[in-house]
C-alpha cells in the first residue's frame, strides 16, 4: 500500500492527492517528490479507520490502504470468548488491570502494565509476518485507537522494550511462530525475540489461527497449566483434545500452536 501511495502523491492531480502532499509535507513524510517511507506506513495505521466511503469513492486507492489494513485490524469474533475463558479457569477477575480487551486492549495500556510480575500472558489478536505487512517489522497488531505516538503494530523491536519475565508468552494470533532465516543465526523472530528478553517459553503459531478452534484449543491448554502441567505438555495434551473431539480433528486446528522454549 506504502507503494501505491507514493505513486499517486507524486502524479495524481486529484485535490484529494493534494490534500495529502500538504498533509504529508506538514508531517515532515514528503520533502520534493521523496516519501519518506519510515514516516509514511506510520501515519497510514494512524489514519486508516477515518477512510470514509465518500473517500474511496473520490480516491479508489483509499479503498487499498483501508482493505489492507483491514486484513489485520479488522474485530475477531471469537478473541472476547476466550478471553473470558482463560480468566474463568485463571480466576482473573474481569476488573483487574492486567485483563484488557477491545478498546482498552492498546499499545499505550500495554506500556503502563508491570508486565515483569505476570507468569503467564496471553494476546488474542490478529498477527503478521513480513509478507502480510513489508514495511513492518513481523509483530501483532493491537486495538486501534486515535494516538499519535503509537500505531497499533507491537513489532519486534517494540517488544524488546517491554519488561517481559513471564513462564509462558502466548500469542494466540496468525503466522507468530514464523521468523526470517539468517546464514549463522537460523531463524529469527517473534519467538526470538521473547526468549531474549527474559521469558521461559512462548506458545505461537504456525500460520492462520482458525477462529473457531482456537478458543478450544486455549480452554484446553490452560485447564491443563492450571494444574501444574508444563507448557510443551499443556500444548500436547490439548492437541490430543481437539483430536478426540472430533470437530476439529484436522492438523489445521489442532497443530496450529507450537510451544517454544524451556521444556519444564
Amino acid at each position: 500500500a506504502s507503494r501505491e501511495w507514493a505513486d499517486v502523491i507524486r502524479n495524481e492531480k486529484s485535490p484529494v492527492a493534494q490534500k495529502y502532499r500538504e498533509t504529508f509535507r506538514k508531517e515532515g513524510i514528503l520533502s520534493g517528490d521523496k516519501l519518506n517511507q519510515e514516516k509514511l506506513f506510520p501515519f497510514l495505521a494512524r489514519q486508516w479507520q477515518s477512510i470514509t466511503s465518500d473517500d474511496v469513492i473520490r480516491n479508489p486507492l483509499a479503498g487499498t490502504v483501508k482493505r489492507d489494513f483491514a486484513k489485520v485490524i479488522n474485530f475477531i469474533r471469537g478473541t472476547q470468548q476466550e478471553a473470558d475463558m482463560i480468566a474463568s479457569i485463571l480466576d482473573i477477575p474481569a476488573d483487574s488491570s492486567g485483563f484488557q480487551v477491545r478498546e482498552n486492549a492498546t499499545e499505550k495500556n500495554l506500556a503502563t502494565l508491570p508486565l515483569g510480575e505476570y507468569r503467564l500472558i496471553h494476546f488474542a489478536c490478529h498477527g503478521y509476518d513480513r509478507g502480510t505487512i513489508p514495511d513492518l517489522q513481523p509483530g501483532i497488531a493491537l486495538s486501534p485507537v486515535n494516538d499519535p505516538e503509537n500505531d497499533s503494530f507491537l513489532q519486534m523491536g517494540e517488544m524488546t522494550q517491554l519488561p517481559w519475565n513471564a513462564d509462558i508468552v502466548t500469542l494466540s494470533a496468525c503466522d507468530t511462530g514464523l521468523g526470517d532465516l539468517y546464514a549463522g543465526d537460523g531463524m529469527v523472530g517473534l519467538s526470538t525475540t521473547l526468549l531474549a528478553t527474559g521469558n521461559r517459553g512462548a506458545v505461537l503459531s504456525r500460520w492462520n489461527v482458525p477462529d473457531d478452534s482456537a478458543p478450544v484449543f486455549m480452554r484446553n491448554f490452560y485447564s491443563e497449566v492450571g494444574k501444574g502441567v508444563t507448557g510443551p505438555e499443556a500444548v500436547r495434551k490439548a492437541q490430543i483434545a481437539l483430536i478426540r473431539e472430533g470437530e476439529f480433528a484436522v492438523p489445521r486446528h489442532w497443530a496450529v500452536f507450537k510451544y517454544i522454549g524451556i521444556p519444564w
